[in-house]
């Protein structure tokens, strides 16, 4: 059977590539848009997050700061307790692994020792830094730390157990953490 094609047929088929034609360079306008707001969008959001990073860092150090000379001026002035900010090198690099500088707030009063850190936030990672500085004070000056104590605002909810076992205590905002800890820690159970 021969097949007889008219003029009508061919114009349709070339609308239809025609069409066709416009819709692939339409999507690949699109898909080219999309790409460059994907890339505009990643280049911002890179932006906001080493921005909102400098920014929590900021008031982090200026809000352990803070704290800082508020525990020194109540505990020295009101008190009459020695205070120290003990900074000094870690040779041998016991704590981070490598040589680095070690820092510490000291608490003395009738030769009862505590090691307080302010941290902004605090890891499970940050605890177990934390029982290397202070095991490392007391081997390099042949003391006992009687207290460790750990002040955060914002504790990682798997910090708390590690806190418990390293025998750590633990301030912070208790209505964040885990129920039965904050429990045990105000009836002194742990």
């Amino acid at each position: 059977f021969p097949v007889t094609i008219g003029w009508a047929d061919v114009l349709k088929w070339e609308i239809n590539d025609i069409r066709l034609v416009s819709i692939n360079s339409i999507l690949d306008d699109l898909i080219r848009s999309f790409l460059e707001f994907k890339k505009d969008n990643l280049k911002f959001d890179e932006f906001m997050r080493i921005k909102i990073g400098a920014i929590g860092a900021r008031w982090g150090v200026a809000t352990e700061n803070s704290y800082r000379s508020m525990l020194e001026s109540i505990l020295m002035k009101s008190f009459n307790v020695e205070v120290q900010n003990f900074t000094e090198l870690d040779e041998s690099g016991i704590v981070f692994g490598r040589p680095d500088q070690i820092e510490l707030d000291i608490i003395i009063k009738n030769g009862i020792l505590i090691i307080i850190e302010l941290k902004s936030s605090v890891s499970k990672n940050d605890l177990y830094i934390f029982e290397r500085k202070v095991k490392w004070y007391e081997s390099k000056f042949d003391v006992k730390v009687n207290r460790a104590i750990v002040v955060s605002p914002m504790v990682d909810r798997w910090a708390i157990a590690v806190a418990e076992k390293l025998k750590i205590e633990l301030f912070s905002n208790f209505d964040d953490l885990h129920f039965e800890f904050s429990w045990r820690l105000k009836t002194k159970e742990i």
